[in-house]
């Protein structure tokens, strides 16, 4: 199989797949949209394949990706309810979701109402639990 970057030939796929590995994917340099878009735009077209061709696992289902602006933080239940033009969606904060404000490790105590976020993370029984949670 061939890849080519840009018309550049393999040794330019190479050095992008390098500088891939190297710096890691958009949501780890603090770009959760750029991810989400991608994580949606291969989603979509799973959805569109022969689910014989290429099955779906359980997993990729149960993702989610959301940006929006926090209305209410419920510090006692560690959720967060965040607003996303006119849907609002809660958020369950757990032990082991990394929040991330101004490039560094974040805590629940940092997340207010009126503040922007992004969360992405996995819908278990029916809950948004949160794997990742940008503050900006």
């Amino acid at each position: 199989m061939n890849f080519v970057a840009n018309g550049r030939g393999p040794a330019a796929t190479l050095a992008v797949l390098c500088l891939l590995t190297a710096f890691g994917t958009a949501a780890e340099a603090g770009k959760p949209h750029v991810a989400a878009a991608m994580t949606h735009a291969s989603s979509a077209s799973k959805h569109h394949q022969d689910p014989q061709d290429s099955p779906q696992t359980a997993d990729d289902a149960h993702r989610f990706s959301i940006s929006g602006i926090v209305v209410a933080v419920h510090y006692d239940a560690n959720s967060v309810t965040i607003s996303s033009g006119d849907k609002r969606s809660d958020i369950v904060i757990t032990p082991t979701t990394v929040i991330e404000y101004r490039h560094e490790v974040g805590s629940i105590a940092d997340i207010h109402k009126g503040r922007k976020i992004a969360a992405s993370g996995v819908v278990r029984d029916g809950a948004m639990i949160a794997l990742t949670i940008v503050l900006k």
